[in-house]
């Protein structure tokens, strides 16, 4: 539970936590329609601000996942899938496009 996302958090603390623990240690983590998802890079789009409810993906940019936080959102670059390979954000675009409101939790 030490890596588990919170997405009510600020962008920089999210950004700060996946840093944290990315290689070589367990990685943060969230859950994608009851699926475990391991952030392994992001970066802080926006600092301050509520953007949308905390954990909705809002876009995407350059290849990466855009979601919102507390505050501001953060880019989301590289991620793995439950035990799925590790790959790039973008992989998962067209999974988030065919739903409504995508939320990570």
């Amino acid at each position: 539970e030490d890596g588990r996302i919170d997405w009510n958090w600020p962008a920089r603390q999210i950004f700060n936590l996946v840093r944290g623990v990315t290689h070589p240690y367990p990685g943060a983590f969230c859950f994608m329609g009851g699926r475990k998802l391991k952030v392994w890079n992001a970066r802080v789009a926006y600092d301050a601000g509520k953007i949308a409810e905390s954990g909705t993906i809002i876009g995407s940019r350059g290849g990466s996942l855009e979601v919102a936080a507390g505050q501001g959102s953060l880019l989301i670059q590289r991620v793995q899938l439950d035990d799925e390979p590790e790959t790039e954000a973008a992989t998962l675009l067209k999974q988030a496009e065919h739903r409504a409101s995508v939320r990570l939790e």
